[in-house]
Order: C-alpha cells, then structure tokens, then sequence
C-alpha cells in the first residue's frame, strides 16, 4: 500500500530538516570552538614564557643577584622548605643572601671551583588565564678538587604561578631535596613522594 503523495513528501521534507539540524552547527559552537583555540594560543604563550623564567631563575639563583632573584617571586608569595616557610619577598630575599654569604664565608681562601645550577624535567600546567602551576628538577654541579665533577645536590621545585601586574611570577614553591650528601635513601624516597603529593593541579 503506497502512501499519499503529499504525505511522502512531508516525511522526506521532515527526514532532511533533522539531517539538516544535525549535520549543521549552531552558530554559538563555532563561536566557542574559535574562543577555544585563543585561550589555547594564550595557554602556549603563557607555558613558553613560565619556561623561560624558570631557566631564568637559575642563572639568578647561580650568581647570587637577589635584587633581581626576588622579582621572580609574587609580593606575598610562600616559599615552602625542610628549614621552614618564608612568607613575602623581603623574607625570601633575606633568607637567600644569608644562605649565601655563609656558604661564600666557608669557601674563603680556597681555589675557585667551576659550578652550574641546572633544571630540567620541566612541567607547565597553565590553569587559567592568571594561574599555572609547575614542577621541575634542580640540579647542582660542582667541581672536585681532582678536576673531576659530581652532582652536590639535586630535587623538585613544586610550583604555583600567578599573574601579577601583568608579569608571570612564583606564588608558591616548595623545595625537596631527594639528593643530598649525607642523605639516606630512605630519607630521599620521602622527600620525593612528599614532593609529588603536593597537590600543584587545579
């Protein structure tokens, strides 16, 4: 039994509407999908300069230049360690040039050793358009007095980074050392899991 024509016709008028509906977008998704692919590009941009600000952290940290060292770090920001917390910049700074001034002391009249502070195995995770969040791998080379080289010490920075004044800077960071002289294997596993259940992810 065949249907009416003008039937027929309506069922296939309605079929193709559906099809239409369907395989078609709303306009708002294209709009959002463009908005999506911004806030990606914003995201890349914003990773690539943490990274280079992370690797700038380190060649301050090596020659000791806290004036500038300390603007790597938010007004308020935490500075999270085995000795304790330091809280503002002037803490942090002043903890650092302490830090240094006793380790230049106990190298006074001894013979100049080569040293690099390293970083690697860095993370970026920018989780909005004013927070990331990081984690990476110091290192500290110095030389032996044969010439040869070893590793002094090694850990994790865990990171939180905020936009502040328009500038990428650390809000809070904790040190764990999970290589250290001096340091039992049992004590560096410790640190290490302490340092990733630091919860940096939002």
């Amino acid at each position: 039994m065949s249907l009416p024509t003008n039937r027929l016709l309506g069922l296939l008028t309605g079929a193709f509407a559906i099809v239409l509906l369907v395989a078609t977008p709303p306009a708002h998704a294209a709009s959002a999908g463009k908005l999506s692919l911004e806030q990606r590009v914003e995201r890349l941009e914003a990773e690539s300069i943490i990274r280079g600000k992370l690797q700038d952290y380190m060649r301050l940290l090596q020659s000791a230049d806290w004036d500038n060292y300390i603007k790597m770090f938010a007004k308020n920001a935490k500075l999270v360690m085995a000795e304790g917390t330091r809280v503002g910049r002037a803490s942090i700074k002043e903890r650092m040039a302490t830090a240094s001034a006793r380790m230049a002391k106990a190298r006074e009249g001894k013979p100049v050793r080569q040293r690099a502070d390293l970083l690697s195995s860095i993370e970026v995770h920018v989780t909005g358009p004013d927070t990331a969040t990081a984690r990476s791998r110091f290192t500290f080379l110095g030389e032996n007095p044969d010439g040869s080289f070893s590793v002094t010490g090694s850990g994790l920075y865990t990171d939180k980074w905020v936009r502040e004044d328009g500038e990428w800077r650390i809000g809070y960071r904790s040190v764990h050392w999970d290589l250290l002289h001096g340091q039992s294997a049992v004590a560096a596993a410790k640190e290490r899991t302490a340092a990733f259940a630091v919860k940096v992810h939002n």
